[in-house]
């Protein structure tokens, strides 16, 4: 925003989105519907990685389902009585062990981005060639430039909840996509998350997860 302050006008501050000043929210939407479900206001200095903050919006969500859709989705419930599969995404802010665990213990599946680091950025100098399938699109078709790769057995994932999947991306960077001094020396951007979803390959798994990505269209709008 380009505007003057006018004679008699406060001064008022202005900022693009993510660029500046404000509140750091927590929200969450119904991706079916483009509902949103939940939402909290916190401080600008609030922590990304804050469990009991991402909590508490899921902990909305729930409530604000219909009871069919919450059958089954109370911590201790018999997986049998989930009616209304119910299916978790968030980016690697909500990678954290009491966050995972939550939807974990109340028969939810989850797709949760992870930070690329320490054990996780290693596991990928042990990736074979051959591993790495091509990336797809909602259409069917091959994503250009993409490749996916399940990494289970190179990362210990025993503190986190039984039968977890990580599933790595890589894709030629474009224009100005950010990327890490590996990323520099590989020539690719890496992305990964984790899932507790079975029985589905990882090319479509991957596309799930990067569906996720309408998020930050809902909240700029």
């Amino acid at each position: 925003d380009d505007r003057r302050e006018q004679p008699g006008e406060p001064d008022l501050p202005s900022a693009e989105n993510k660029k500046g000043f404000g509140f750091h929210p927590l929200g969450a939407w119904c991706d079916n519907t483009n509902e949103p479900l939940g939402a909290i206001l916190r401080s600008g200095n609030a922590g990304s990685n804050d469990a009991d903050d991402h909590l508490e919006p899921l902990e909305q969500v729930i409530e604000a389902l219909p009871p069919e859709f919450r059958l089954g989705h109370e911590e201790g419930d018999d997986p049998s009585l989930v009616r209304h599969p119910i299916l978790v995404r968030a980016d690697s802010a909500g990678a954290t062990h009491r966050f995972v665990k939550a939807p974990a213990d109340t028969n939810i599946e989850f797709s949760i981005g992870f930070p690329i680091a320490g054990h996780a950025r290693d596991a990928l100098l042990f990736a074979q060639e051959e591993e790495w399938v091509p990336a797809t699109e909602i259409d069917g078709s091959v994503r250009a430039g993409a490749w996916v790769t399940e990494l289970n057995n190179l990362v210990d994932l025993s503190q986190w909840p039984e039968g977890i999947r990580l599933i790595y991306r890589r894709e030629r960077p474009h224009p100005g996509a950010q990327l890490s001094l590996f990323d520099h020396a590989s020539g690719f951007r890496h992305t990964c998350f984790i899932t507790s979803t079975k029985g589905r390959g990882i090319a479509s798994l991957e596309l799930r997860q990067r569906g996720h990505a309408r998020v930050e269209d809902r909240v700029r709008n």
